[in-house]
């Protein structure tokens, strides 16, 4: 049993480590093609892998959700509480049109259903004070990742960013180093493209000082980590997320950090309500083309 708020949810899967390197437990809110495990047995040669419900498709096999959907506000940097909403939308915490995507697959073969939270990247650009700069412009995969506090680009996207703010990729870290610590003044943006929606995070926000020296907190991914790109809470929390694992969708608005503002719930049923198809929604990636 698993009780959250008010609520108490019985006969919810868990799953037991012998091993691990984390201290704190992990309540799984994934795709269904993530939610699965190897049962071991005697009476077969080898593992029978088998899927079971987690905690949202929990809730509305109880009928306490009319779809599989939840909303996720970080809140800004210092704020002590962020929000998870499940079933539900908060209008009140974003600001302008709430764009719908279509998640993608870039692991698994073609037909197969996505197994994380996925969408395209169509360019990464950088707003100065006088000059914009396109980066980037070519379609990856994109995995928004609340679970991962820094961002994980491909090292040829990683080098061009580090080029336009005068950083070396370190080495050591594979994190992009700057010469000094920039002014708080400073206003430029990092600008990503998804399916034609621009989303505006000021460079500030991917600053990190450690040990006197200055760093942006995107990091160049393994080699294993796949063909695209892993946005963390860096850039999460800058956005109000909407996660339909039923329609394999996601909406994104830019978050209202106004938190004067009443509460304005509404019930997520057919459709995330007052959300609108991104307009290049079917320019997707795809490992196929």
């Amino acid at each position: 049993s698993v009780s959250v708020g008010n609520l108490n949810l019985s006969n919810l899967s868990i799953g037991v480590s012998p091993m691990t390197n984390t201290s704190t437990g992990i309540l799984g809110v994934g795709l269904p093609g993530e939610e699965s495990t190897f049962n071991y047995s005697s009476n077969v040669t080898g593992p029978s892998n088998y899927q079971y419900s987690n905690f949202p498709i929990r809730l509305k096999e109880e009928g306490l959700i009319e779809k599989i959907a939840y909303s996720i506000y970080l809140n800004e940097t210092g704020s002590k509480y962020g929000s998870i909403l499940f079933g539900a939308v908060d209008h009140s915490k974003y600001q302008g049109p709430l764009y719908t995507f279509p998640l993608v697959n870039s692991k698994y073969k073609e037909g197969s259903d996505p197994f994380q939270f996925e969408i395209t990247m169509n360019g990464v650009g950088l707003v100065g004070k006088t000059d914009n700069i396109t980066l980037y412009d070519q379609k990856l995969p994109t995995l928004l990742d609340s679970g991962s506090t820094i961002s994980l680009l491909p090292r040829d996207v990683a080098d061009l960013v580090a080029q336009q703010v005068n950083g070396t990729v370190d080495g050591k870290g594979n994190c992009i180093k700057l010469p000094k610590c920039p002014s708080k003044k400073d206003t430029r943006e990092v600008v990503f493209n998804f399916n034609g929606v621009e989303i505006a995070i000021p460079l500030k926000q991917f600053y990190q000082k450690k040990s006197g020296k200055c760093y942006l907190d995107l990091m160049v991914a393994p080699p294993n980590n796949g063909p695209g790109l892993l946005l963390g809470d860096t850039f999460l929390r800058q956005v109000y997320t909407v996660f339909d694992l039923e329609a394999q969708e996601l909406s994104i608005a830019r978050a209202n950090f106004n938190s004067s503002l009443p509460a304005d719930v509404e019930e997520i049923k057919s459709t995330v309500p007052s959300a609108i198809k991104a307009p290049q929604y079917y320019n997707t990636f795809s490992a196929y083309d």
